[in-house]
């Protein structure tokens, strides 16, 4: 924020409005690069890069104002493309900058750099237990980690790195501290409280997680490490809600899903299920018109969504 205020010389009250526009562009563009670079797939990129405005990362960030949350989000996705171009070319040079990446992941946002390792330890694992495992990417992610947790230590043992080991210590403790049966038992009824009454109820976007639980499905059909990683980002916050209180973990956890790509995958894979219906229409014209026009809807739906949660936010872009 006193980047963009010394680069354009407006007040600290202009900076504060438009981050939240700044930021959405950045989400929107790190998630279409992503999405390009794992799949290949230029419409699920562009899908996913749109869905991306409407996402919870927008809405409830700028109900919120989570601004550095959300920058470690748009860094988290950066940190997966490089790690998905050195998996796949075997790079020293990506996997660097990965770990570069990781490393201002936790100066800007350590709880997320928290469930960021644990996506990338699992990922580790599934790398190990691998038919034919890739030595050379073994070797390129256990130095993506190695030098993460190196860095951690020697910023939280440095004197300005004392407040992060303290918070980080009171925030394991409190996480832990709620771990029980009963959250187990109650996890439906925390679910709805979550998306009924916290954070203005942003959560409830039935449409949005409908065809998010239709892309983590139809992912089988994505690239196998890009499979692997984004279905991690879903298992490792839903496993977190299995143990913690809902009161403030719930919404935490949930915001860092990249909900927004599992959403498009899943409309993707609708739309391509479609082809099965050819012969429902009388000519292709009119099938790729019935295409045009769900995803139109869905759109405007989503738009709908979007444009209820903005009138609620605190901050006024416009």
């Amino acid at each position: 924020m006193y980047f963009v205020q010394i680069a354009t010389g407006s007040s600290p009250e202009t900076v504060v409005r438009i981050m939240p526009t700044i930021l959405a562009l950045c989400l929107s563009l790190a998630v279409y690069w992503l999405v390009k670079v794992g799949t290949k797939n230029e419409l699920a990129a562009l899908v996913s890069s749109l869905f991306s405005s409407f996402s919870f990362q927008v809405t409830v960030g700028l109900f919120a104002y989570f601004m550095a949350n959300w920058v470690a989000i748009i860094e988290s996705l950066l940190l997966t493309v490089f790690l998905l171009k050195s998996s796949e070319k075997q790079s020293w040079k990506f996997m660097a900058a990965s770990a570069v990446i990781g490393m201002l992941v936790l100066l800007t946002h350590p709880y997320t750099w928290d469930v960021l390792m644990a996506v990338l330890i699992l990922y580790f694992g599934w790398a190990l237990i691998k038919k034919r495992p890739r030595r050379r990417e073994i070797l390129l992610l256990t130095l993506l980690l190695a030098s993460n947790f190196a860095f951690y230590t020697a910023y939280a043992l440095a004197p300005f790195g004392k407040g992060l080991s303290s918070a980080e210590g009171g925030s394991l403790s409190d996480l832990t501290s709620g771990i029980g049966f009963s959250n187990l038992l109650n996890l439906q009824n925390n679910l709805a409280q979550i998306v009924q009454s916290y954070v203005g109820g942003l959560f409830g976007n039935p449409l949005l997680i409908l065809l998010a639980i239709v892309g983590v499905f139809s992912m089988f059909g994505f690239a196998e490490r890009f499979n692997k990683l984004m279905i991690l980002w879903v298992v490792v916050p839903s496993l977190a809600l299995l143990a913690v209180s809902p009161d403030p973990y719930y919404y935490r956890f949930l915001y860092l899903i990249p909900i927004q790509v599992q959403a498009a995958a899943g409309l993707v894979w609708v739309i391509g299920k479609l082809e099965f219906a050819r012969g429902w229409f009388k000519t292709d014209r009119n099938l790729q018109t019935f295409k045009i026009l769900i995803i139109v809807l869905v759109v405007l739906f989503l738009l709908n969504y979007a444009l209820r949660s903005v009138d609620e936010a605190l901050v006024r872009i416009l």
